[in-house]
């Protein structure tokens, strides 16, 4: 189905006619649901609907609840790599209480919890998302190895998400000694996971961090059978690359020391035989490759809706417009990404996106809760490990000028210590790694 959803769907389809001679109403809808899932990653979605339905009623005629439960999965995966986020949560919702009703949820439910999660998070509600990750995973020896997994990563990609790196990279690590992570499934994942953190931080040598996307562009090139898994990868890995090299807004290559592609690969309009999702990324693969075609980046992944990816990519087509000299787009581009990062609460969209703001000319007038220039001198000498009367020495203020200054940082920052303090300010970029 991976590979070649055209040949899979022929191949079912000689499985339906079997199990019609046959006389099994379940092998038939085995088999129906089978073809299903491989007409929607095919990329028709109308034809998929109605061959699911039929097969959903036939798993429903035979009383196999296991059946139905695993065919009712596929719909929901088919949907989601269709990139019909909104229809896929309706149907997750549906699903998983119904099979709360005939007592077959622990049993069957869990890749429906990691579904639900997936698409919360696609679709930005963060906030239900948190409640949902701490519901489910309560009581985690219910939900099996492979789904405790996927939650969990879910979980560690939304603590980077909103600037929780520190606890994101504590997590992906403590994930990696778990069994079952090299299963591929997963092992990608974490790729695309840990990549992801590695941008954020922006905390290891270029040379580390080069390695690092180099290796994982390596990864992507073996990968067959999952053209989603292979372009997650492979965009995580460039996006490391921009940013680590001082290019948020390409154009970087694939191959260490290659030059970029002088243009977009065909193929890449929405519709047709490639799912929504699996678009978005190839779209973003281009631009990266290319540094231009970032207008169309934003639209596929606001087209999902996905709106964290869809402000990374505008906080990109910003760095590309300043890079031209146009930076009343350049702005423009910053106030809609840093919106979405408001309602989100994705500490670094904003920060980058602000960042981006002051060097193109912007001077924002400074909120109640930002800290001074001379508040930041202070924080940053404290981030060096030096005592009150070692910051007043340095910067030649007093030592109750000092005291002051951390009770006014302290009460910004919501920290309790001074290394509370510093590990906040790390994370909003206040001071320096």
């Amino acid at each position: 189905v991976g590979d070649d959803p055209a040949a899979a769907a022929a191949l079912a389809d000689r499985a339906v006619a079997s199990a019609v001679l046959a006389g099994s109403p379940h092998a038939r809808a085995a088999a129906l649901g089978a073809m299903a899932l491989a007409t929607g990653l095919g990329g028709d979605r109308a034809g998929s609907g109605a061959l699911f339905e039929e097969a959903l009623t036939l798993a429903d005629e035979t009383g196999d609840r296991a059946l139905e439960a695993r065919i009712a999965a596929n719909r929901i995966y088919a949907q989601w790599r269709s990139g019909d986020l909104v229809g896929m949560e309706g149907a997750v919702s549906a699903e998983l209480a119904r099979l709360r009703a005939t007592g077959l949820a622990e049993a069957a439910g869990g890749q429906l919890l990691v579904a639900r999660a997936v698409v919360l998070h696609g679709l930005g509600r963060w906030a239900e998302l948190t409640d949902h990750l701490e519901r489910t995973l309560e009581r985690p020896g219910r939900l099996g190895a492979q789904v405790e997994l996927l939650l969990r990563l879910v979980a560690v990609e939304l603590a980077a998400d909103v600037g929780r790196v520190g606890d994101a990279r504590a997590g992906l690590e403590a994930l990696q000694a778990r069994p079952g992570v090299d299963d591929p499934e997963i092992a990608y994942e974490v790729l695309a996971v840990r990549l992801g953190i590695a941008t954020l931080a922006l905390d290891v040598p270029r040379a580390a961090a080069e390695q690092l996307a180099a290796d994982a562009l390596a990864t992507a090139g073996r990968i067959t059978g999952d053209a989603f898994a292979a372009a997650r990868v492979r965009v995580a890995a460039l996006r490391l690359r921009g940013w680590a090299s001082g290019r948020p807004a390409g154009p970087v290559p694939i191959e260490p020391g290659a030059p970029a592609p002088s243009a977009a690969p065909d193929g890449l309009g929405p519709g047709g035989d490639t799912p929504a999702e699996l678009c978005a990324l190839l779209h973003e693969q281009a631009a990266w490759t290319t540094g231009t075609g970032w207008s169309g980046v934003i639209d596929a992944w606001a087209a999902l809706p996905m709106p964290h990816r869809q402000a990374w990519a505008q906080v990109s087509a910003a760095h590309e417009a300043a890079d031209r000299g146009d930076p009343a787009t350049a702005l423009d581009l910053v106030d809609r990404a840093l919106a979405t990062a408001t309602a989100l609460g994705s500490e670094p969209v904003r920060a980058r996106a602000e960042r981006l703001a002051r060097q193109v000319g912007r001077r924002a007038p400074r909120g109640p809760g930002e800290l001074t220039a001379r508040e930041r001198d202070v924080l940053q000498e404290v981030a060096h490990g030096r005592t009150n009367r070692e910051i007043a020495r340095a910067l030649g203020m007093s030592d109750r000028t000092v005291a002051v200054h951390l009770t006014r940082i302290f009460a910004k920052l919501g920290a309790g210590t001074r290394g509370e303090a510093v590990h906040l300010a790390r994370h909003r970029r206040l001071v320096d790694q």
